[in-house]
């Protein structure tokens, strides 16, 4: 008997303070004009607001390529979308004068309109050639100093070296395609069909040729402008709106099972009264230890200590456990933020002049190095010291090796706040 009032009076103790610890942790208001919100969502407010922190950074970073997608599409889209629908002619008339001399071969005789599609194909090539040189020269040879949101160059030696030759490459084959569908007219002219059979096998061949330098080409017209369209819509979806979005989404299922709670709580908190006024009444020996034991023990059927126990533990994995894996994903969301800026900007690092995104990064808040800040969420607290930049990203490492070299020193930085946070849900689990 006597071990077990001790350990009775030990959970009693325990009982005070496992109240104080989710009664402030669970309750309080919905509004914060009502009151303060409970330790529960300023909690998740202040990870979001380290969500909110990060994509600014990733903004502020890469923001400009904005400005340079529209800079691209002012000077070149029209041309582009030309040179497309060329190459969907080109492509129509070939398929035309293929299935005219099949016609041809299978009767044996030329069909009037075959001159009339080859000639058209031969159009369409040539203008395929004219756009895609024109292009060329644009691109190369662009004035930078039309639009500050220009890059050096669309494929200099150090981004694509194999598209100048093989613009050459494209004429060529163009040349070659010209001069076949000049022959097939030819033939078409005399009315002979006896040499259709080599001529068709040619055009084939040297079809699949110009299409494969046209591809290829496509791809150096169209490589640069393809990631800026890549990056633009990564920060269209990586807005302060959408992450200010997630979080009311989260806040809002963590004020569901808040509520939740609060008719248990309030059952918590007469069991504790129960355990505090039973204690004082055996510490004053106004009843005895037999009673003391009765009370606690056996409460309408049920144990008070299980009752409490069984609470502490709905507590930890309806509350508790959730939230801290709500932080592990903000963690990895951070570090999957940042890493995705970082790799943009590598891919557009070799189009922009030198320490172009080093100079960008300097101005993002990683470098004060914000914590969360549980007591006013929406404003996080800087660490007393802020990190000069140099000590992780020396402005002559380039950043494709900083990326693959720093980066896990440099996600660090705003995850391991978070890290420091999940921590504190500890003494509340206890």
């Amino acid at each position: 008997m006597p071990d077990e009032a001790c350990r009775v009076t030990r959970f009693r103790f325990s009982v005070s303070y496992c109240f104080s610890q989710i009664d402030e942790f669970l309750t309080g208001e919905d509004d914060p004009e009502d009151g303060e919100p409970s330790t529960a969502i300023r909690l998740l407010q202040a990870v979001g607001q380290m969500k909110i922190v990060t994509v600014e950074d990733c903004q502020r970073l890469l923001g400009e390529m904005r400005s340079y997608k529209q800079a691209f599409d002012k000077a070149f889209a029209a041309n582009i979308k030309l040179l497309q629908t060329y190459d969907g002619n080109v492509e129509t008339a070939y398929q035309q004068v293929v299935q005219l001399m099949e016609l041809a071969q299978r009767k044996r005789q030329v069909s009037p309109y075959l001159t009339e599609f080859s000639d058209n194909g031969k159009q369409w090539a040539l203008l395929v050639w004219d756009t895609i040189d024109q292009l060329k020269i644009d691109m190369v040879n662009h004035n930078r100093d039309d639009d500050e949101f220009s890059p050096e160059n669309y494929f200099s030696a150090k981004t694509r070296p194999e598209c100048e030759s093989s613009f050459h490459d494209a004429t060529e084959s163009l040349t070659t395609l010209t001069q076949r569908y000049d022959r097939i007219s030819q033939l078409a002219r005399q009315g002979s069909y006896w040499q259709f059979n080599a001529e068709l096998s040619n055009l084939i061949q040297e079809t699949a040729d110009y299409h494969k330098r046209f591809t290829f080409n496509a791809g150096c017209i169209n490589q640069y402008s393809s990631i800026l369209n890549d990056i633009v819509d990564w920060l269209n979806n990586n807005t302060v709106a959408n992450v200010q979005e997630e979080n009311a989404a989260k806040l809002k299922k963590q004020n569901d099972v808040n509520k939740q709670f609060q008719g248990r709580i309030q059952d918590l908190r007469d069991d504790t009264q129960l355990v505090t006024e039973t204690f004082l009444q055996y510490a004053t020996n106004k009843i005895d230890k037999t009673k003391y034991l009765e009370t606690i023990m056996v409460t309408d059927g049920n144990t008070l200590i299980s009752r409490i126990e069984l609470f502490q533990s709905s507590v930890k994995t309806d509350t508790i456990e959730p939230l801290k894996e709500m932080i592990t994903d903000a963690r990895d969301d951070l570090k999957s933020r940042y890493r995705e800026a970082l790799n943009f900007a590598v891919s557009m690092d070799t189009y922009l002049e030198d320490a172009y995104f080093y100079r960008r990064a300097s101005r993002m808040n990683i470098w004060r190095l914000p914590v969360p800040n549980i007591d006013n969420p929406s404003s996080p607290v800087n660490a007393k010291e802020t990190l000069d930049m140099w000590e992780v990203w020396d402005q002559n490492m380039p950043i494709l090796k900083f990326v693959q070299v720093n980066f896990l020193c440099f996600a660090a930085l705003p995850t391991w706040p978070l890290l420091i946070t999940s921590l504190l849900l500890k003494k509340v689990a206890m």
